[in-house]
């Protein structure tokens, strides 16, 4: 039998009901259990867990395609004809490809409903119909940021005139997509991006009493060394008829009626919560992201996210995106494995 390559869903909120039915029950396995399950890593062959799938397997690719156009500007007035001023800009792209072992049917472990057993479910959740192969992959992105803050103050205290400039620029350098699994959140797939690169980057800040004062070159400035990390977690849109499924709650049977009671009340209103948080477009986002629509044929899978929307967090650490909140948030996500 050939076995594929399995990840263990990193901590939720719906880890944690689970765990709260467990511990209700009274079989709840040792935090070094707990533990050692939740780090299990999707390319390390000593902590990851395997299920047999047949032998009906052939050679593929995945390819993941990444684009983030990320700005915010803004411009205020201030008292005597001065002003504060603040543009900001990011953007990402990346490829990946890597050879893939596919099961003989991709659409097969998507198909989840409350007819199967707690067994069957268990197949699914946090599995995948298809496994790495251990070879080198190719990978390539850019990455750019840019930012600058002019403020005008005049007869002030201080300075008249501040200026707070940045950028950047280099290559994305290292790609991993991990823990792509069935969701237990929604219908489809869900899984994380890690992205990291080097670059240069230059920075200034300039004040004095005229503008002449701030008014430097940009291009004179040194370069210095730079290095940048980003992570997405992508999920599907929350589903309750899927939250409901998750294998572990077939202990609930095991729990006296008023604990029973007690838990299913703290999931719903735990759904509810999370519905609400990733359904709502202004709510601010860092990392966590819901919403992808998995297509499946039995040759060609597709995990694609696209958001469009004005409620993702600032890449940047300065405050520049305090006075220049977003007003531009393009984030395409897509994974595409295809049978050779």
């Amino acid at each position: 039998m050939k076995k594929i390559l399995t990840s263990t869903q990193p901590a939720s909120l719906l880890t944690l009901l689970v765990l709260f039915a467990i511990s209700l029950s009274g079989c709840g396995s040792s935090d070094d259990e707990y533990e050692q399950e939740q780090y299990a890593d999707f390319n390390d062959d000593t902590n990851t867990q395997y299920n047999e799938i047949g032998d009906d397997w052939r050679t593929g690719r995945l390819t993941l395609v990444v684009e983030f156009q990320h700005s915010g500007s803004n411009e205020e007035t201030k008292a005597n004809g001065g002003f504060v001023k603040a543009d900001w800009k990011h953007s990402l792209t990346a490829q990946f490809e890597q050879k893939v072992e596919l099961g003989n049917d991709l659409t097969e472990m998507i198909e989840i409903n409350a007819s199967m057993s707690p067994e069957e479910l268990e197949e699914r959740f946090g599995n995948a119909s298809f496994s790495l192969i251990n070879e080198s992959s190719k990978s390539s992105g850019t990455f750019s940021y840019e930012s600058e803050f002019l403020s005008h103050t005049p007869n002030s205290t201080g300075p008249d005139w501040l200026r707070d400039y940045s950028s950047g620029s280099g290559s994305v350098n290292f790609i991993d997509i991990d823990h792509f699994e069935i969701s237990r959140f929604g219908k489809g797939y869900e899984f994380e991006l890690e992205l990291a690169g080097d670059g240069k980057s230059r920075t200034a800040l300039l004040s004095g009493e005229l503008k002449s004062d701030v008014d430097k070159d940009v291009s004179e400035l040194e370069f210095k060394d730079m290095s940048f990390e980003d992570e997405f977690k992508v999920y599907p849109k929350p589903n309750k008829d899927i939250f409901d499924l998750y294998p572990e709650l077939d202990s609930l049977s095991n729990l006296p009626e008023e604990s029973r009671d007690a838990f299913l009340q703290m999931q719903n209103e735990m759904y509810q919560l999370v519905e609400s948080y990733y359904t709502n477009k202004t709510a601010p986002h860092l990392n966590d992201f819901a919403g992808a629509v998995t297509q499946a044929s039995k040759d060609k899978l597709v995990v694609k996210y696209v958001h469009d929307g004005h409620s993702i967090i600032s890449r940047h650490s300065s405050g520049v995106m305090l006075v220049a909140p977003p007003n531009q948030n393009v984030l395409n996500i897509s994974i595409t494995i295809e049978a050779d």
